[in-house]
Formats: structure tokens, sequence, C-alpha cells
């Protein structure tokens, strides 16, 4: 056998078994990984309803921007949705940004928590920057960052996504 051929075959072999020890390794941290990110985002609800005094109610998604939608209600049996968080994430500079995003039932912005980023340069002040979302149901007020065009437009993409859907998901 040539050197070059057997340096490959090692090669692969080392590349085999990398990528079965990661498949091993994330078996065991996937279920963890998500707890947390639901515990963060939990603990960034409490911040405005205690979940003493409210029901929270969580729709999951699959596909699309938004990760999860909390509906947060009076009670288990209520029909009425008090407020609702986005949990939200679009493309930026660095890689995925996450937003948790906290819309009251008159539809008015009670507050949006940057979760999770991976910008830098100018798109590291995400997570202090106000972008003028106030009213979820419109993104006509918002105000990007300047120099941080990547992460100006995911945060945009992100309050789009809201603003297209607030109205049905608040029964409105």
């Amino acid at each position: 056998m040539s050197g070059g051929l057997k340096s490959g075959l090692v090669l692969l072999t080392f590349g085999l078994i990398c990528g079965l020890l990661l498949a091993v390794v994330n078996e065991f941290t996937v279920d963890k990984i998500a707890a947390e990110e639901l515990r963060l985002k939990t603990q960034a609800i409490e911040e405005y309803y205690s979940l003493d005094e409210y029901y929270i109610e969580i729709e999951e998604f699959e596909e699309g921007n938004i990760d999860s939608i909390f509906y947060i209600k009076e009670s288990e049996d209520s029909d009425e949705v008090y407020a609702l968080a986005y949990s939200v994430s679009a493309n930026g500079y660095g890689g995925a940004i996450t937003a948790l995003v906290v819309i009251e039932n008159d539809l008015t912005v009670q507050d949006y928590k940057i979760i999770s980023h991976s910008e830098s340069g100018p798109g590291t002040v995400v997570t202090d920057y106000d972008f003028n979302y106030s009213q979820a149901d419109s993104i006509s007020s918002f105000d990007g960052i300047a120099g941080a065009t990547y992460t100006s437009n995911a945060m945009r993409e992100i309050f789009s996504t809201i603003a297209d859907r607030v109205e049905s998901d608040m029964g409105v």
C-alpha cells in the first residue's frame, strides 16, 4: 500500500470514531441542553409574570423561526390569553440570535431579551440595544443597529415573524 492511501485510511478511521463519539455525547446532553434553555426562558418570563399566579401553556415548533410560544393565562381552565412570550430565532452575522419577546393582550410589547447570540463587532450590542419595537403587530418604528446590518436584519426578521401572527395567537 502506498503511504498516501494508508494516511487516508487512518484519517478516515479517526474521523468515523470521532463522529461516533460526538453522536454518543450528543445523546447524553441533548435533553439537558433543552431543559436549560427552557429554564432560562421561564426565568425571563417570571420577571414579569409570577408562575404562582399564572398558568403557562407552551407550544413548541419544529420549523420556521419560532421555537416556542408561551401562552400566559390566569388559570389552566381559562381560554383568555393574558400575555404571550415568543421564543424566536433568526440568523445574524455570527450565527443564530434567539430572543424572547413578551407581549401583553393589548398587543403592546412588555419587553424583549436576547437569550443567546454569537454576534461580534458592532452586533455585540444586540443584548442592550433598543430596537424601538413597542407595538407587537407593527415593525414600522423598527430602529436597526448602525454598522451591524446582519444583526439588524435578524432582529427585524424576529419582530416581523411575531407581527405577522400575534393577533391570531392572541385571539384578537
